[in-house]
């Protein structure tokens, strides 16, 4: 618990020296666990609230990006939902990585570079997964923590699967029958070979008889 706290110490000392847009940065190491959502109300969070918290998962899917050691929260246009930006700039700014700061990425030299530099420098396409270039995070976990039908990257196991569960759930029991489409057309893909035989042989026959 030591190393954290000396970790997280040392980053709120790194990022209070980044303003952003002139505006200084204000951070706050906090050495006790706390929740931060135990007074708000969620509407819909009886019917949608998953057992380990009072937080409807549908609200974290679009509200937050989870990682190992760090919860991104941002705010979605729905101003039933969330207030106003405060800093319009900025928030054009997030915008470019779905509005979320990027992940802690490792440039060509081996030293981390700064997120706000990755945004307006940096090739967006090249951006990598979130914990990708954690030291402390091998390719085999990263690889299992990622979601197999979408490929979003959860900091553990049980939040995939609640993920799969929520957002990819799958249909159980046998599939439904299709049903056969009758239609008016005919043609040659829809009537069998012995009936085409047949049509050609009365055709045959009638301009016989005319003959």
């Amino acid at each position: 618990m030591k190393n954290f706290r000396y970790a997280g110490e040392v980053l709120c000392t790194l990022w209070e020296r980044d303003p952003i847009f002139g505006k200084p940065v204000t951070t706050q190491y906090i050495d006790h666990k706390n929740t931060p959502f135990n007074d708000v109300i969620f509407p819909g969070s009886e019917k949608e609230s998953n057992n380990e918290s009072n937080v409807p998962w549908r609200w974290l899917e679009n509200h937050t990006k989870m990682c190992t050691y760090s919860l991104d929260i941002k705010k979605c246009e729905d101003r039933s939902c969330c207030l106003p930006n405060r800093h319009e700039e900025a928030a054009i700014l997030l915008a470019e990585n779905n509005g979320f700061l990027p992940p802690v990425t490792k440039g060509k030299d081996g030293h981390f570079l700064n997120p706000l530099h990755i945004l307006e420098y940096c090739d967006k396409l090249k951006i990598p997964g979130y914990d990708a270039h954690c030291p402390s995070i091998s390719s085999s976990t990263y690889s299992r923590l990622c979601c197999s039908e979408c490929n979003v990257y959860f900091p553990t196991l049980s939040i995939v699967a609640q993920h799969k569960k929520n957002q990819h759930p799958k249909r159980r029991g046998r599939p439904a029958k299709q049903k056969k489409v009758f239609t008016n057309s005919v043609d040659d893909f829809s009537v069998p070979a012995w009936d085409v035989q047949v049509l050609i042989i009365n055709d045959r026959e009638v301009q016989s008889e005319g003959e």
